[in-house]
């Protein structure tokens, strides 16, 4: 399968760590543009009045869903 299109995607996590790892991790296929993390639902909320990424990581936590319902 060929993609022909760049995805961005955002990765939303508490453990800095994880999410470092994951997006390290991601960074290594070519089908991916961008990766941006974020240690709260509320730092996400703020970043995407400026671009919406196309896929959304995240740790279903009690933040996750609060941030759930606000999309």
């Amino acid at each position: 399968m060929i993609i022909t299109e760049k995805i961005n995607i955002a990765l939303i996590d508490d453990h800095q760590m994880l999410s470092n790892s994951l997006a390290t991790l991601l960074a290594n296929y070519d089908f991916i543009d961008s990766i941006k993390t974020f240690g709260t639902g509320d730092e996400f909320l703020h970043s995407i009045k400026k671009e919406l990424p196309d896929v959304v990581i995240t740790d279903i936590v009690v933040y996750a869903l609060k941030l759930l319902q606000n999309l």
